[in-house]
């Protein structure tokens, strides 16, 4: 299968949500899926995947429309996995075209940091 993974770095040590990342898309090459990992953080990648760079957060929605568009032509992938993308086009207009998934990090079962959500923020949360 062809999975596109998104999210704003390809590093695993700048925090969990990152290392998880990383460490699924080795886990999927391993598994024979083709994978690429979209990232917008303009760092260097430590992933076992192709990456593509997106414009940065604070980029103009036009901008990393574009830029989204770009990568879908050049991967053709056939789910999107949407790690810490927060625009709503991803979760909208690629969603309508692409089978579009959102992990939610979710550590509250065995953090007692601030790194958690409460149980209303899941309720909350919609695609």
């Amino acid at each position: 299968m062809r999975i596109l993974l998104v999210n704003h770095t390809a590093r695993a040590h700048t925090g969990g949500l990152n290392r998880i990342v990383v460490e699924t898309c080795g886990l999927l090459v391993s598994a024979r899926h083709s994978v690429a990992l979209a990232f917008n953080d303009g760092g260097a990648s430590e992933v076992a995947c192709p990456t593509f760079a997106l414009p940065a957060d604070d980029a103009p929605d036009a901008a990393m429309r574009a830029a989204f568009e770009d990568v879908l032509q050049k991967f053709q992938p056939e789910v999107v996995q949407l790690h810490g993308a927060d625009h709503a086009f991803f979760r909208t207009e690629i969603a309508r075209r692409v089978p579009t998934c959102r992990f939610i990090h979710d550590q509250s079962l065995f953090c007692s940091g601030g790194d958690r959500m409460s149980g209303e923020d899941r309720k909350s949360t919609r695609l």
